[in-house]
C-alpha cells in the first residue's frame, strides 16, 4: 500500500464541515458546553474540575495545584510581608502549611545519633538508642536540642535545660533555666547560655563552669571532645582547656560569628565569612583539606571529616570518605552538622538530609 497516498486520503476526510470552517470540533463530552475543551464541565479548561484555573482542584480559586480547600491556598500567602511565601522557599510564615512544607529548623548530628528541631517545636532523635540518648519523652517541645556522644540536651520552651543518655561524668546533670537561649553538648560536657550570657556547664575535668575564663559574658558555646570554645557578646573568641592539643589556639581575628569543636580541633567562622582552623588535626591528616577561600556560613566536624556551607548554599566537604560521609547530596543548605563518618545537614527548603555511615540508622530522618 502506498503509504503518502494513504496519509492523504485521510487527512482529506478531516477538513471541517461546512457551516463551521476553520472552527474547531467539539468533543462528544462537549455537547451543550460552550467550549471546546472536551470536559463537559462548562469552563474553559480542560481538567473537568468546574473551575477554570487549570489546576485539576475542584476549588475556585487561582491556580493553586493540590489544594483543594476554598479560597487562596496558605502556601501561596505571604504572611510575613517579605514578598515571599512557602512556595517561594520562605519558611518564616506563620501559617499551618509551614509543618508541611517546611517541617525543619536545624539539626545537629552526635556519635551515632541524631537529632532536629521542627517548625512546630517539636523535638526528634533518631539513630543509635543504646543509653536512652535517641528516646525522648513523649511530646517533647522545645527551641533548640543537642546531641552529643552518648547523650542529649535540649531547652524546653521556657529555656529550661534537660538532659538524656549516658551520664560518664556528670554530663548530664545540666540544671540550668529558665531563660537559657543557647544549649550544647560534646563527648562527655554540656553547657547551657542564658539571655544575661552567663553559663553554665557540667561533665569532665576541664570543661566546668569553674573551668571557663572568668567574667565572660557569652553568646554562644561549642563543646568538643576535650576542649570546648565560645563567643563573646562582643564577638571575642575564647577556647579552654589549655591542653587541648592546640585546640585552644585561636586565630586573630577580630570578631566572630560561629564556632564548632571537634575532637583536636576546631573550627570558625569570623564576620566576613572567612573559615578558619586551629589544633592539631588540622596540620596534617585528613581535616587539613578544609576550604581556605570564599565565603562560610555554616561549619562542623568531627574526627576525620567536615563539612561547610557557603554563604551561596554550596556544600563543601573534606576528610575521609570511606562510608560516603564526604558526598553531600546534590542541593542548597542552610546549616551542616556532622557525627562519627556522617553528616546532616538543613537544606533551603527546611528539609534535613543525612549521608554517610548508616549502621545504627543515623542517616534514617523521620518523616
Amino acid at each position: 500500500m502506498n503509504l503518502a497516498f494513504s496519509l492523504l486520503a485521510f487527512t482529506g476526510a478531516c477538513a471541517p464541515y461546512e457551516g463551521d470552517v476553520g472552527a474547531p470540533e467539539k468533543h462528544p463530552r462537549d455537547q451543550g458546553d460552550a467550549d471546546t475543551d472536551g470536559d463537559a464541565d462548562g469552563d474553559a479548561d480542560s481538567d473537568a474540575d468546574g473551575d477554570a484555573d487549570s489546576d485539576g482542584d475542584t476549588d475556585t480559586d487561582t491556580a493553586e495545584t493540590g489544594d483543594t480547600s476554598p479560597g487562596p491556598d496558605p502556601r501561596t500567602t505571604d504572611d510575613d510581608g517579605d514578598g515571599l511565601s512557602e512556595v517561594d522557599g520562605d519558611c518564616d510564615d506563620a501559617d499551618p502549611a509551614w509543618t508541611t512544607t517546611c517541617p525543619w529548623v536545624s539539626v545537629s548530628a552526635g556519635y551515632r545519633h541524631a537529632c532536629g528541631l521542627r517548625y512546630d517545636g517539636a523535638l526528634q532523635c533518631w539513630g543509635d538508642n543504646a543509653y536512652g540518648q535517641a528516646r525522648l519523652p513523649a511530646g517533647t517541645t522545645g527551641l533548640d536540642i543537642h546531641a552529643g556522644l552518648e547523650h542529649t540536651c535540649w531547652l524546653d520552651g521556657t529555656g529550661t535545660a534537660s538532659c538524656i543518655g549516658g551520664d560518664v561524668d556528670g554530663d548530664t546533670a545540666l540544671t540550668a533555666g529558665p531563660g537559657e537561649v543557647d544549649v550544647d553538648v560534646g563527648s562527655y560536657a554540656s553547657c547551657a547560655v542564658d539571655g544575661a550570657g552567663m553559663a553554665t556547664c557540667v561533665g569532665i575535668g576541664g570543661l566546668t563552669t569553674v573551668d571557663m575564663p572568668p567574667r565572660v559574658a557569652w553568646a554562644r558555646l561549642a563543646v568538643g571532645h576535650g576542649h570546648a570554645c565560645g563567643i563573646d557578646t562582643a564577638g571575642g573568641l575564647w577556647c579552654w582547656p589549655s591542653s587541648s592539643n592546640g585546640a585552644y589556639h585561636v586565630p586573630t581575628t577580630s570578631t566572630w560569628a560561629l564556632v564548632a569543636c571537634g575532637v583536636d580541633t576546631s573550627f570558625g567562622i569570623d564576620t566576613s565569612g572567612f573559615l578558619s582552623a586551629w589544633g592539631t588535626a588540622t596540620l596534617t591528616g585528613a581535616l587539613s583539606r578544609y576550604p581556605t577561600s570564599g565565603t562560610w556560613a555554616s561549619v562542623d566536624a568531627d574526627q576525620v571529616h567536615g563539612c561547610a556551607v557557603s554563604t551561596i548554599g554550596t556544600m563543601s566537604c573534606w576528610g575521609d570518605n570511606d562510608d560516603g560521609e564526604t558526598t553531600a547530596p546534590a542541593g542548597t543548605y542552610t546549616q551542616v552538622a556532622t557525627g562519627y563518618a556522617y553528616s546532616c545537614a538543613l537544606t533551603t527548603g527546611r528539609q534535613v538530609v543525612c549521608w554517610g555511615r548508616n549502621d545504627r540508622g543515623q542517616t534514617n530522618v523521620p518523616p
